[in-house]
């Protein structure tokens, strides 16, 4: 939105600042078409990178993404039981409902992935939780919100979490994405093994972030 893609100096240089964030708090400021704020695109990071809040004020859009692979932004590996832990229901609460100092409406549309912070847990617990969790994200999309899951690229680990993940998420009616059938496509590199199995490449990221892991990805 900010037309940094069409700039491939100012693309990598927004791509390498941004994945690395390494305060609990900073900010960046992308203009749109050069003009000043409130003219462009905030980004707040919090935990590092892990959680960001992305506001375009004059287009009126914000988005927020939520780190889900533990409750604490520092930690790793609880996968599903994020969504069902004590210490989360307040903010989850604050991310899908209007209130003070929360969302100002009811979001437009909810991208939920899990799986990889799930790989030691056993399949029948993950999908106990799956059968839990799609049951409350129908209850968002009753409300107003498009709830989207969107399945794990291409990793071994995650394959059976995927087959299971979309039967409860089709079972409430939900729209599943199939990220496995995307990226099982995508050309490897020789270099990094990216991306057709992202196992072998070391690492489990695509996009902007895989710089910050891999720099010649």
């Amino acid at each position: 939105m900010a037309g940094l893609a069409t700039n491939q100096t100012a693309l990598n240089a927004f791509v390498r600042n941004a994945t690395r964030q390494w305060h609990s708090h900073s900010q960046m400021w992308v203009p749109i078409d050069g003009l000043a704020p409130p003219h462009g695109i905030q980004l707040d990071f919090y935990g590092n990178q892990r959680n960001m809040t992305v506001t375009a004020a004059t287009l009126g859009m914000i988005w927020r993404h939520r780190f889900t692979g533990h409750v604490q932004l520092t930690q790793d590996m609880l996968g599903t039981d994020t969504f069902s832990h004590p210490d989360f229901q307040d903010e989850f609460k604050c991310l899908m409902q209007p209130g003070v100092g929360c969302a100002p409406k009811v979001p437009d549309i909810l991208i939920v992935n899990s799986g990889l912070h799930d790989v030691n847990m056993s399949i029948p617990k993950f999908a106990n939780n799956m059968r839990t969790l799609a049951k409350r994200l129908r209850q968002f999309a009753d409300m107003g919100t498009k709830v989207v899951w969107r399945g794990n690229n291409v990793m071994p680990q995650t394959h059976g979490m995927d087959i299971v993940s979309r039967h409860y998420i089709e079972a409430e009616g939900l729209p599943y994405v199939d990220m496995r059938a995307i990226t099982e496509y995508f050309v490897d590199d020789l270099a990094t093994g990216c991306c057709s199995d992202l196992s072998k490449s070391g690492g489990q990221h695509i996009g902007a972030i895989a710089k910050f892991h891999n720099e010649s990805s």
